[in-house]
């Protein structure tokens, strides 16, 4: 997380799952569509189908043609799967999601019948399948859409395993995104699944290198921050211990202890020092090619502070902060000294350099908007409502998140060297129910 803006323009954003007072960490992603790795480009519409017709008219057509290749083909007619992405694609433009996950489903089984199980020219459906499940918040349906899409392209990597890097990122980040909007634990289940595929990666860049296209370093940083996700989640209560040790045995971690505290605390323990090992190794990565890029290796002593002081290790998110701050001064980056550290950031929802964070918002979100001042160790303090939304001046909802705001933790602004406090500083807490 490097990107900081004036202090009249920081922004922060939270989620909260009620009726919990437990937060959602926010982190960018990808589209399930928007991955390098996505070499098969999705089959073209007819052009006959395309034009300025209006919704209703464009859907009957698409249903005419697709009526008109089920007489003269059957149901399993091979050209129905690209009629019915079409059809699939106009209805989820027009919002009708269910019908489109149901039509997009259809394709993908006669794709599969005509094709075989793991065809590559699959993986636009697959992609389509995701996007509509993401929209109906069908995490568990989304979950299934995950493994396959991976599994395709596992089948057609043969011995090119470092093939696999690239949807690896993708999917690892559109879990990192289910994550957000799923059920608790299901919501944890992503994030297991998504560690084991990071997992996965790290090893093959470290056996075979990155010969893909992305680079380590980003596939590091999100593996980091996966495990900065599963060790705030242990210390929440939000996910019962009987889900929680289920979906670790499920994707094979063993849960030893018996005692919920116990078990709790050992698998924080794990996370936490895997995330802490990754970060630094992203350092050390890094800091072999500070003469020719010197940036990203003070973006990363940044990222490792960040890490500490969202555990309230305060002393060694400091160290990182003035290590930065040195690899800064030495090459005379005093633009991006000052973007880094010249406004206070959030660091309770770390993101990796360059991720924008999901700051979508609709008629409908409900958040509150504050100014507070944030002190020298990157507390909150005197939080102020101006705003509630969508009801104004909705007292339960201003209640709710000044206290949300008084739980976050910010990386303060630095002056000379030293952090520093900061006065009416813009913050947005988005609620999820």
């Amino acid at each position: 997380m490097v990107a900081s803006a004036n202090a009249d323009q920081v922004t922060a954003w939270m989620r909260l799952r009620l009726p919990q007072l437990a937060l959602i960490l926010l982190t960018g992603f990808l589209s399930p569509g928007s991955s390098a790795g996505a070499d098969t480009p999705p089959p073209a519409i007819p052009a006959a189908l395309v034009g300025s017709k209006s919704p209703a008219t464009d859907l009957s057509a698409h249903e005419v043609h697709i009526a008109e290749l089920e007489a003269s083909g059957g149901v399993y007619n091979p050209q129905l799967a690209e009629a019915l992405l079409g059809l699939g694609q106009a209805l989820r433009a027009e919002g009708l999601y269910p019908q489109a996950a149901e039509t997009l489903q259809r394709a993908l089984h006669i794709a599969r019948v005509n094709e075989g199980l793991h065809n590559l020219a699959h993986i636009p459906l697959l992609q389509a399948l995701l996007e509509v499940h993401g929209l109906l918040g069908d995490a568990e349906a989304m979950d299934r859409d995950y493994q396959q899409l991976y599994w395709v392209r596992r089948r057609n990597a043969g011995n090119e395993r470092v093939a696999l890097l690239p949807v690896i990122e993708e999917i690892g980040l559109g879990r990192l995104r289910a994550y957000e909007a799923a059920p608790a634990a299901v919501a944890l289940n992503h994030l297991i699944k998504a560690d084991a595929l990071y997992d996965l990666a790290r090893r093959l860049v470290n056996d075979q290198g990155d010969t893909s296209g992305i680079t380590e370093q980003a596939l590091f940083y999100h593996a980091a921050v996966v495990n900065h996700r599963l060790a705030l989640e242990m210390r929440r209560s939000r996910v019962g211990f009987h889900d929680l040790r289920a979906a670790m045995i499920d994707n094979g971690r063993e849960v030893f202890e018996v005692n919920e505290e116990q078990a709790r605390e050992s698998l924080f323990g794990q996370f936490f020092l895997e995330g802490e090992w990754i970060t630094k190794e992203i350092v050390t990565r890094a800091g072999m090619h500070e003469t020719n890029a010197p940036l990203p290796y003070a973006e990363a002593l940044v990222f490792l502070g960040d890490y500490y002081l969202s555990f309230r290790r305060n002393v060694d998110a400091m160290q990182e902060y003035r290590r930065a701050m040195d690899v800064l001064r030495r090459h005379g980056l005093q633009t991006h000294a000052e973007r880094l550290f010249g406004a206070p950031e959030l660091v309770t929802a770390l993101r990796a350099p360059g991720d924008p964070g999901n700051n979508v918002l609709n008629e409908s979100s409900r958040y509150v908007e504050a100014l507070v001042d944030i002190s020298d160790s990157g507390w909150p303090e005197n939080v102020r409502v101006q705003r509630t939304h969508p009801v104004m001046d909705d007292a339960d909802l201003a209640r709710r998140g000044e206290r949300a705001i008084h739980a976050m933790h910010y990386r303060p602004r630095f002056m000379d060297g030293k952090p520093a406090p900061s006065r009416d500083v813009p913050a947005r807490y988005v609620f999820l129910d």
